[in-house]
């Protein structure tokens, strides 16, 4: 070999060399960064547990024998007992970056088994609706696998459920919980259930080394996570409001529509023809507000993964529940009609807001992830949203969550103005405030009979009492509240009690006139709202009056008037904003 080509195999010799140390140098950083994502661990907690005996009558199953336990075991005459577990899913991890999942059980008992079958459960149940025999029909057999009981220390025990627990996050399948069944030969399995002390209760402890979160889904990334702060930091509006970055509630009514005409729509066109229905009001009120709602364009789009411009719009989705029979319409009180919006972050996660609660971020959504397969849940009401889903791209125009439709009195803030029933009242007209410049309503202020006559009046329609002749030496003509005291007393409304041929309107109502005047009201209008208590006793019925004991009785078994520990409280006085929920209870429930 001559000395350059020594030189040349000298040079390639050094360059493999190179070659290899960079790739190993890259490796190992690669390694490094890896080890970099510290394991972090997560408890999620709030379980829901139910156990279910095949030797005990039906209507029983999931009822506590020995109360705070559920209990997994083969009874002595062949049968079994297992149990449901349903703990809910936590926003730590993704699928992918989960290590380790244990379901963690307190033993109620020393002796306990070593084994036991654990699996899925495939549909929804309920705490003490299912039979024996529905419970076991929802289980999903083919996930049934022989677990081992760990020994944790200080009565508790763990299971593996880490691939359970990943494909639910992964939404793969919906986490409708762990069925827990007993083996044989094995000793008796009983358990802390969800009544047991808090410290107590089923929970599930995951790992996770969580990673880089992707970006460019939305051009918000806005929610609340619980118990956490965040952005959208207050607990103001619902659903509508957080899909459109603002904090006053938007309901029904606000839409512009009513119970009888969603149901006129549902027996025509079906549950997804509701949800065209609100979408068109949707779109319109959108349209109508945009200027302060600060929305510039609202655009329909085809899917959850449907093109966007990342840096000015964000998707949202809408999607209803209805429940309705020929016997049972839709209605408020019968609590079986909602829709709802879910909102896409920014990190491609989807979050949820309910009326008065702080938003959320969703458990297994994420990049990728249609949230149709979220279980949508009703969960004010107990139902499922089941329609076909709506989606949409919202350009909203700053990055201030706005107030759209704010409180016109300096006395009453947002979150009471449109929660206690003020603003019910002001926009139907059913109460002015007290005063103009500035706006005042007098939330504190104790109601007065000239009040309560003129809130009854102008809820009639403000009839014309041209033709009335009843006066009062005490009520002066041109008086802001003549022509409803005349009404009022001609109609049977409010009595001159006194006898004196006078109506005292500037006096404080007592709680019983106001009982005998809403009682009285109802029978004039023929609105008459159903008894939501079929039977209660004011505790201190012996201090009401007897002209008014058959009202207050009433009054509070529509629940009109609430009251700790039933106690009525005859002789009180009612505030103007206490009122106004009243004046609200009454209308809606007698209307719907």
């Amino acid at each position: 070999m001559t000395g350059i080509e020594k030189i040349d195999s000298l040079n390639i010799t050094v360059k493999r060399i190179f070659l290899i140390v960079s790739v190993i140098t890259l490796l190992g950083t690669f390694i490094l960064a890896s080890c970099r994502k510290t394991l972090q661990t997560a408890t999620w907690t709030g379980a829901a547990t139910a156990f279910f005996d095949d030797e005990i009558p039906e209507d029983s199953c999931g009822i506590d024998i020995e109360p705070g336990t559920m209990r997994v075991e083969k009874t002595a005459f062949g049968g079994e007992i297992f149990s449901f577990v349903r703990v809910p899913l936590g926003v730590d991890f993704f699928a992918d970056e989960i290590t380790e999942a244990k379901l963690f059980l307190y033993a109620a008992r020393d002796a306990l088994p070593e084994k036991l079958l654990i699996g899925t459960v495939s549909g929804r149940w309920t705490l003490y609706k299912p039979t024996f025999a529905n419970a076991k029909a929802l289980v999903d057999n083919n996930t049934l696998t022989v677990a081992a009981l760990q020994p944790e220390g200080d009565g508790w025990v763990s299971v593996s459920v880490t691939e359970i627990v990943k494909a639910w996050v992964r939404a793969d399948i919906q986490n409708f919980g762990f069925a827990l069944f007993p083996l044989t030969g094995e000793a008796q399995g009983v358990f802390a259930d969800m009544y047991n002390s808090d410290e107590n209760k089923p929970y599930l402890k995951v790992s996770g080394r969580p990673g880089r979160r992707p970006k460019g889904y939305g051009k918000f990334g806005f929610t609340r996570v619980p118990e956490e702060g965040g952005l959208y930091d207050t607990v103001n509006g619902n659903c509508l409001a957080y899909a459109v970055r603002d904090s006053v509630p938007v309901l029904l009514d606000d839409l512009g529509s009513n119970y009888r005409e969603v149901n006129r729509v549902l027996f025509e066109s079906g549950e997804d023809g509701v949800a065209d229905f609100i979408s068109g009001l949707f779109e319109k009120y959108v349209e109508e507000h945009k200027t302060a709602l600060r929305v510039s364009k609202l655009r329909r789009i085809d899917g959850f993964n449907s093109s966007i411009d990342p840096a000015k719009e964000y998707r949202i989705v809408l999607r209803v529940g209805c429940y309705a029979t020929e016997d049972q319409p839709l209605s408020e009180n019968a609590r079986n009609f909602d829709f709802h919006f879910l909102v896409q972050l920014d990190d491609g996660r989807w979050s949820q807001k309910y009326g008065w609660a702080y938003s959320e971020i969703i458990p297994a959504t994420g990049p990728g992830i249609s949230p149709e397969k979220h279980y949508w849940e009703m969960s004010k009401y107990g139902y499922l949203y089941r329609s076909k889903l709506i989606y949409y791209a919202v350009t909203k125009d700053t990055d201030e969550i706005t107030v759209h439709r704010p409180s016109p009195f300096a006395d009453v803030g947002l979150y009471d103005y449109v929660n206690s029933g003020v603003e019910y009242v002001f926009r139907n007209g059913f109460m002015a405030g007290l005063s103009d410049s500035p706006m005042l309503f007098g939330p504190d202020t104790a109601l007065t009979r000239g009040m309560a006559a003129d809130a009854f009046y102008r809820m009639a329609g403000s009839p014309d009492v041209s033709n009335l002749t009843k006066s009062f030496a005490d009520v002066d003509y041109g008086k802001w509240y003549y022509d409803a005291v005349k009404w009022a007393s001609v109609n049977g409304i409010i009595f001159d009690y006194s006898g004196d041929g006078k109506f005292a309107p500037d006096r404080n109502i007592t709680r019983e006139e106001a009982a005998v005047a809403f009682y009285n009201y109802q029978r004039l209008s023929g609105l008459i709202p159903p008894d939501v208590l079929l039977e209660m006793e004011p505790a201190d019925k012996d201090e009401i009056s007897g002209w008014a004991r058959e009202a207050a009785k009433k009054l509070m078994m529509q629940m009109i008037f609430r009251s700790p520990g039933n106690i009525f409280n005859p002789k009180g006085e009612i505030t103007r904003i206490e009122f106004a929920g009243m004046l609200r209870d009454y209308r809606e429930y007698a209307l719907n």
